[in-house]
This record gives C-alpha cells, sequence and structure tokens, in this order.
C-alpha cells in the first residue's frame, strides 16, 4: 500500500465487512438478531442507513476508470488513525478539511498500476454524497499547503456519474498536479546544483572565502571536496524527480519533432551509467621538503 501511510496502516482494519449471502432471509434475521443483542450488551446503538455500502459503491467506481484499480475498505476505529490520515493527504480541498474536523470511521482506498493512491469518505453532513481525493505520491516529500496539491472533489451517490467525475475531472487535474510537483522539484534542484557551482567557482577563482578571506591551498582541495560531496547529493536527489518527468513528456512530443530527439538524448544521458559530477580541480600545492626522520628503535621478539 503506500509508502506515507505506514504511520497508520497495519492498525486500521481492512475488509472488515460481513456480508450476509441473498436468498436466505431466515439466516439473515438471526444474524441482525445476534447483531442486536450483542449491541445492547455493549450499549450500543445500530442506525440502518440508507446509503449503499461504501465498499461496493467504490468498487463499482473502481471498474468504471481507465486502467486497472482496486478498493480496499479501511475502517479507523480510534480517532487517532483518523488522525495519522492528514499528514499523507495531499489535497487542498473538502477532504483533508473532513478529515481534520469530522468523526470518519472508514473510507476506501483506491490505487492502480501507475502508483496512484486515492481516498474515498462518505461526505459528513450528507445523506447522498462523497468526497474524493489524493494521497502523496512515491517520493514526494510531505509538504503542509502544498501549492500543488490537487482539489478533492465531491462525488454523487450514482456510481456511474461518480466515475465520469472522477476520471473527466479529478484524474487529468491530478496528472496536472503530479506534472506541476515534479517540475518544481527538478527546477528547486538544479538551482541548488547552480548555487553550489557558482559559489565553488567563485573560491577557485580568487582563491578567496566568500567573505574576502585568503584560502589557504590545502583548504581549497577539501572545499573542492565538500563541493563533489554536496553537488553529488543534490543530482541524486533531483534524478528521481528529471526521470519521471521525462518519461511524462516523452510521450506527448510529436514523433519527428525538435522536441522528441532533444528529449531522446536526455533519455540516452539518464540510461547511460550514472556518473559523479568531476570534482573541480584543485590548485597545485607547493611540496614542503621536511627532515627525514632518524629510524626507529628495533623491535625484535
Amino acid at each position: 500500500m503506500g509508502h506515507h501511510r505506514a504511520a497508520h496502516h497495519g492498525r486500521v482494519r481492512t475488509d472488515p465487512a460481513w456480508h450476509l449471502r441473498p436468498g436466505r432471509p431466515a439466516r439473515a434475521s438471526q444474524a441482525l438478531s445476534s447483531l442486536a443483542r450483542a449491541a445492547a450488551r455493549h450499549r450500543t446503538t445500530l442506525l440502518p442507513s440508507t446509503r449503499p455500502y461504501l465498499g461496493d459503491y467504490a468498487t463499482a467506481i473502481a471498474a468504471r476508470l481507465p486502467g486497472t484499480w482496486t478498493a480496499t475498505i479501511e475502517v479507523y476505529a480510534h480517532p487517532v488513525w483518523q488522525e495519522d490520515l492528514v499528514p499523507v493527504l495531499w489535497d487542498s480541498g473538502k477532504l483533508t478539511r473532513a478529515v481534520q474536523t469530522s468523526r470518519i470511521h472508514y473510507g476506501v482506498l483506491l490505487t492502480n498500476d501507475a502508483g496512484t493512491d486515492l481516498l474515498l469518505t462518505e461526505r459528513p453532513g450528507s445523506t447522498r454524497e462523497y468526497l474524493l481525493g489524493a494521497f502523496h505520491r512515491d517520493g514526494f516529500d510531505v509538504i503542509t499547503d502544498d501549492p500543488h496539491a490537487p482539489t478533492a472533489v465531491v462525488l454523487p451517490g450514482d456510481a456511474t456519474r461518480a466515475a465520469a467525475v472522477v476520471a473527466g475531472h479529478f484524474l487529468p487535474a491530478y496528472e496536472r498536479a503530479v506534472h506541476q510537483r515534479l517540475l518544481a522539484s527538478v527546477e528547486e534542484g538544479n538551482a541548488q546544483i547552480d548555487e553550489l557551482h557558482a559559489a565553488w567557482m567563485a573560491m577557485d577563482v580568487s582563491g578567496r572565502a566568500s567573505d574576502g578571506t585568503l584560502l589557504d591551498p590545502a583548504l581549497l582541495s577539501e572545499l573542492a571536496d565538500q563541493y563533489l560531496q554536496e553537488s553529488s547529493r543534490e543530482f541524486r536527489l533531483l534524478h528521481p524527480f528529471a526521470a519521471q518527468l521525462l518519461d511524462r513528456l516523452h510521450p506527448a512530443a510529436a514523433a519527428g519533432s525538435e522536441d522528441a530527439a532533444a528529449l531522446d538524448r536526455l533519455r540516452g544521458l539518464r540510461q547511460a551509467r550514472a556518473t559523479v559530477p568531476p570534482a573541480p580541480t584543485p590548485p597545485a600545492l607547493t611540496a614542503v621538503s621536511r627532515p627525514a626522520l632518524p629510524p626507529g628503535p628495533s623491535r625484535s621478539r
């Protein structure tokens, strides 16, 4: 299931529903009577609902979405389990507010083979509507108030109409949000590498620190190693986002166009063996002659 959701996954109970087989009214009556007695013993009130079972509703939607989707029911029996959803939701709309302010006892995780995780819940205060939003994708840092986060949608009670809203509105908006988040991550990483390179080049050319202090050649060598390590780390952080962005851009480029040719070259570089950015050449160090040490005492067994 989702990497980001590991904080609460395992404490929620999945597939919690007990189904009564149709065509057996006596068995259903016996089961309901037993349930009522158990509820009375635990001072619990049973309330019938006119809503369809959430798992059935979610399964009907999943069957109508493009690609292959699975629906997994989850129960948040303790409010803390529900609270664990808040930091891993990637949403700037009604779903996050509902999870923060209303008691939600259960939901459905909708997933596909492309790494998309969605959360479906009943809409608090409504007897017919539902809420659908997204979880953070693999590799994305969890950012509070992420400006690129997609907005949850309100779904009608009819599964066919709901699937049309998800496929026609929410999923395209979600894909645009992923694209913008990847682009922002690549731009941020590239800017960080440029900043490191500019700082190093200024010191290498001038031989001075940013405050004007003259640097010892040995210290310049150490700074060169530090620059190499920091730029390599930034490059490794940047690479997965750049790779995903290239994969998303390539199908959109017209065959034979300059854009397609440029993307092909970039993909070739990506598929080549990853190399560490070349280390800057530190200034030559002047050899200092030192007197030879006298031989140490002979130690024999």
